[in-house]
C-alpha cells in the first residue's frame, strides 16, 4: 500500500477513537514491521517518522515481554483471536512506557492497525477477573463467532452475545454450574488441552457443545492461551465455530457420495456383463476413451493392443465393408446412424451391427460419438434360415398344386414312347426317355417337399447304426468314382428321436454330393460326435470347396454348384432336417474342401 493509504488508516483510527492527540496509532504488515505511525505514538518512542519505517515493531518491548507481543501478533494476522493487552515497552532512549493496546484490525490489504493508549504501569500483577472489560464493546461483542473466556480450571469468566445466541446459555448460569458447557465426558478433553495451551500454543478442536435446550452442536474450537504482564498464561479464550450447517452438508455429500458410488458400481457391472459391446470414441482426442469387455469380446482382440492403435479394428472389417464403417465411425455424425458389416476374426466370420450415437459440446459441436455394438451372426443366420423356410413354404405349395397335375400325363407320355421305341429304331427316343426321367425325377423332389411327413416312423433309436447303414449302401458307388467313405465315430452311442427313412435320404444326398464334388477321386470322412446336448454328424470332402459368396445361398430353391442341378435336393435336406428340430451348417474353403454339419437334439427317452 502506498504511503496515502497508510495515512488514511492514521487518519481513520483518530476519528475513531475522537481524541487522537490521547491515542497511539500504528499500521504494520503481517510480518510485523511497522509501516506508518502518527505523532503520538513517534513522541512516546522518540522517533521520527522516517525512521519507523521497516522497524520490527515486537523490538520496542523488552525480551521477556517478545513471546506474549509475538503471539498476540501471530492472532491478529491469522484473523483469530485478539483481547486488548497491556505490556511495556521501551523508547530509543531506554526509558520505559506501560502501554494499554485496546484495538486491532486486519485491513482487506493485509495491513494492520493497532490503536493504544500510554497508561501508568500498575503495582501489582493482573489475574483474568481484575481486567477492565471496557474493551469487550470494541472488539469483543462486535465479533460475530461465539467466544468465551475461561480459567484454566474451566470456570467461564466472560460470554459474548453470539455465544449466548446460540447455546442459551447466560453467564450467570455457566458459572453456577461448570458441567452445562463441560459435561462429564469432555473434561479430560479440557485438562488434556491445559498442557499444551499453559505452553503458549493454540489448540484447535472439534467438539461438540451442548445447548440450552439440550442438543449436542458440532463445534469448532480454537483455545488461546491468555498472559498476564509476566507473561504466565492466567486462562484461555475459546473461539467457536458452529460446525451443524457444514456437518449436514457433509452429510448430504457423503450421501451423495455414496449414492454415485453406488450407480457407478451398478453401471459398471452392467457394462461389466452386458453382451453387446460399448465404445466412446473421442473426436478430438481421436481414440477410443473407453470400451466395455463386452466390446473386446466382440472383436476378439487384446485391451493394450486397442488402446496403442484403435484403427486395428479397420483390418478385420471386410473390404467391401470397409469404406463406409470408417466413414461413419470417425466420421462428423450429427443424428444417431445404424450399420450392419462383416467381419474376420481369427478365420471366423461374423456379422455386427453397431449404432453410432453423437454426443454434443456445450458449443453445440460434436465432441464424441457412443459406439453401441451387437454380434449379429446368430440373428443373420436365423434370418437365412427363415428366409428358406419361406421358400421352401411357397415351393411346397406350388408342388402340392401341381405335381399330380403333370405325374399323370407325364407317365402317360413317358408310357407310349416305350412302345414306340419297340416298334421303331428312332434314335431320338432314348434321349426323349431320359428326359422325361429327369422330370419325373424333379417332380418327385417336388412331392417330398409337398409332403415332407409322409413317412412318420419318428421315435428314439441308435443314430450311429443309421449312418453306417447309409456309408455301406453308399461305398460300392464311391468306389465307382474311385473315392473311398471313412467313419469316425468317436461316441459308441447317440440316442436321438428320428425318421430312419428322411435322415438316411439326407445322408445320402449329402455323401453323393460329396463324391460329385471330387471327380478325380478323394475321401469322405463321416464323423460323429456329441456336443453340448446334441448329435453332431459331419460330411467331409476333398473337393473344390464353395465360395463364401456362394455358401450363402446354398439350399435356395433352383441354386446349385451343379451344372444341371436344381437345388432341390438341398432344400428337401434343410426341411427334413429343420422337421427334426435339428440345424444343417456348411463350412467350405476353397481348394481345401466342404464340411457339412448337422446337429440333432440327443433324447434321454430310451424307446
Amino acid at each position: 500500500m502506498v504511503l496515502g493509504g497508510i495515512k488514511q488508516l492514521i487518519d481513520e483510527s483518530d476519528l475513531i477513537v475522537n481524541i487522537a492527540i490521547d491515542y497511539s496509532v500504528l499500521v504494520m504488515n503481517l510480518n510485523g514491521e511497522v509501516l506508518n505511525a502518527n505523532q503520538t505514538f513517534l513522541s512516546s518512542v522518540k522517533m521520527e517518522n522516517a525512521d519507523i519505517e521497516g522497524f520490527p515493531f515486537i523490538d520496542f518491548f523488552p525480551v521477556e515481554e517478545r513471546r506474549k507481543v509475538s503471539n498476540y501478533i501471530s492472532l491478529i494476522s491469522n484473523h483469530q483471536s485478539f483481547f486488548p493487552f497491556k505490556a511495556r515497552m521501551v523508547n530509543l532512549k531506554g526509558e520505559s512506557v506501560f502501554y494499554h493496546w485496546t484495538s486491532a484490525t486486519v485491513h482487506q490489504d493485509g495491513l494492520i492497525r493497532l490503536v493504544g493508549q500510554v497508561e501508568e504501569e500498575p503495582e501489582s500483577d493482573e489475574c483474568l477477573n481484575d481486567i477492565d472489560i471496557s474493551w469487550r464493546d470494541s472488539f469483543f461483542e462486535r465479533t460475530g463467532n461465539p467466544k468465551l473466556i475461561s480459567d484454566l480450571d474451566g470456570n467461564v469468566l466472560f460470554i459474548n452475545k453470539a455465544f449466548e445466541k446460540l447455546f442459551g446459555w447466560t453467564l450467570e448460569e455457566l458459572q453456577q454450574e461448570v458441567n452445562l458447557l463441560f459435561p462429564e465426558h469432555l473434561r479430560h478433553e479440557l485438562n488434556s488441552h491445559k498442557k499444551r495451551i499453559m505452553s503458549g500454543l493454540n489448540v484447535v478442536k472439534n467438539l461438540t457443545y451442548r445447548k440450552k435446550s439440550g442438543k449436542v452442536v458440532p463445534v469448532k474450537t480454537t483455545y488461546s492461551p491468555i498472559y498476564d504482564r509476566s507473561h504466565k498464561v492466567i486462562g484461555f479464550s475459546v473461539d467457536v465455530k458452529d460446525m451443524s450447517e457444514l456437518m449436514e452438508a457433509k452429510k448430504q455429500v457423503e450421501i451423495q457420495k455414496a449414492v454415485i458410488e453406488e450407480q457407478e458400481y451398478l453401471l459398471s457391472s452392467i457394462m461389466d456383463h452386458i453382451e453387446e459391446g460399448i465404445a466412446l470414441y473421442d473426436l478430438e482426442l481421436d481414440s477410443l476413451t473407453y470400451f466395455s469387455p463386452g466390446y473386446l469380446d466382440i472383436w476378439n482382440i487384446d485391451s493394450e493392443e486397442l488402446k496403442k492403435n484403435y484403427r486395428i479394428v479397420h483390418q478385420m472389417v471386410l473390404p467391401e465393408y470397409r469404406g463406409e464403417f470408417i466413414k461413419v465411425g470417425e466420421g462428423l455424425v450429427e443424428h444417431p446412424q445404424v450399420m450392419e458389416y462383416q467381419i474376420d476374426t481369427n478365420g471366423s466370420i461374423k456379422w455386427l451391427r453397431s449404432k453410432i450415437t453423437p454426443y454434443f459440446g456445450k458449443d453445440g459441436t460434436v465432441k464424441r460419438q457412443i459406439i453401441l455394438t451387437q454380434d449379429i451372426t446368430e440373428l443373420k443366420s436365423r434370418e437365412m434360415m427363415l428366409r428358406k423356410t419361406d421358400k421352401l413354404g411357397v415351393i411346397g405349395k406350388l408342388a402340392a398344386g401341381i405335381a399330380h397335375e403333370i405325374r399323370n400325363p407325364l407317365t402317360s407320355i413317358k408310357g407310349f414312347l416305350q412302345l414306340l421305341a419297340i416298334d421303331s429304331k428312332n434314335g431320338y427316343t432314348d434321349v426323349i426317355l431320359s428326359e422325361l426321367e429327369r422330370i419325373e425325377s424333379i417332380m418327385n423332389e417336388f412331392l417330398t417337399l409337398a409332403k415332407p411327413h409322409q413317412e412318420n416312423d419318428m421315435k428314439v433309436r441308435e443314430f450311429i447304426c443309421v449312418v453306417e447303414e447309409v456309408r455301406s449302401f453308399m461305398s460300392p458307388e464311391a468306389l465307382l468314382n474311385r473315392v473311398q467313405i471313412q467313419s469316425d465315430y468317436q461316441v459308441e452311442k447317440l440316442m436321438v428321436n428320428f425318421e430312419p427313412k428322411q435322415i438316411k435320404q439326407v445322408l445320402i444326398n449329402l455323401i453323393k454330393n460329396a463324391i460329385e464334388a471330387m471327380p478325380d477321386g478323394g475321401t469322405v470322412t463321416l464323423k460323429t460326435y456329441e456336443l453340448n446336448g446334441q448329435a453332431v454328424i459331419e460330411v467331409t470332402d476333398e473337393g473344390a470347396g464353395i465360395p463364401k459368396e456362394r455358401l450363402a445361398r446354398l439350399g435356395e430353391p433352383f441354386y446349385s454348384n451343379k451344372e444341371k442341378g436344381t437345388g432341390l435336393g438341398l432344400m428337401v435336406s434343410y426341411r427334413i432336417i429343420q422337421n427334426h428340430s435339428g440345424t444343417i451348417q456348411f463350412f467350405s474353403e476353397v481348394g481345401k474342401g466342404t464340411t457339412v454339419q448337422i446337429r440333432l437334439p440327443i433324447s434321454n427317452d430310451f424307446v
